[in-house]
């Protein structure tokens, strides 16, 4: 099965930069962005998260994804997977904001 995770995010300069303001005056949010990266950097505990659980997700900022992608998302962020040739949404917003932050209720919700 292939993951991805889509960031309540664009992946321009702009985009970044708008996200890092909105997140410092509280404006914005995106929990799949807190699981995934520290303040200034990826964090190194989810990639070892998902290492140790042998799963693989792709990151992609909103307007990096497709348009089928963006569909079986819904309201971002989310973390969708592509199974029998189609996508199908199996953490919604609501589902990563619960994992508070954490790899590891990422990859435990993923293996449930």
């Amino acid at each position: 099965m292939r993951y991805v995770g889509i960031y309540n995010a664009d992946g321009t300069v702009f985009g970044e930069l708008r996200y890092v303001v909105g997140k410092l005056r509280g404006t914005t949010s995106c929990s799949l962005c807190d699981i995934t990266h520290g303040k200034v950097r990826p964090r190194k505990d989810f990639f070892s998260a998902c290492a140790d659980a042998a799963i693989e997700i792709e990151l992609l900022h909103r307007n990096e994804a497709t348009s089928e992608q963006l569909a079986a998302a819904g309201a971002l962020p989310a973390l969708i997977a592509h199974s029998e040739g189609e996508w199908r949404c199996v953490l919604t917003a609501s589902d990563l904001a619960e994992c508070a932050g954490s790899p590891a209720q990422l990859i435990s919700r993923l293996q449930a």
